[in-house]
């Protein structure tokens, strides 16, 4: 991470700790526990996935993507 924040290059940051949850579509939402670096200033966050988060949110996306066969490519989004 980082010392100053990308933002608005503020020293003032913390790290804390964040339990997040992500829901794409219809499909079972992926829990994640995280340590953001969040900028106490502007409210920027800086954050890494943990590997099997991250993961699972690919499947899902690869998953979605492959039912997505018959839409247009631009309204495609896979992660």
């Amino acid at each position: 991470m980082t010392e100053r924040c990308y933002g608005c290059g503020s020293v003032n940051i913390e790290v804390i700790s964040l339990e997040m949850s992500f829901a794409q579509g219809t499909s079972e939402p992926v829990y994640a526990l995280g340590k953001p670096v969040v900028c106490l200033d502007c409210g920027l966050m800086e954050c890494s996935l943990p590997e099997e988060a991250l993961g699972k949110l690919k499947q899902g996306a690869l998953l979605r993507g492959a039912g997505q066969a018959n839409i247009d490519p631009a309204l495609r989004r896979i992660a």
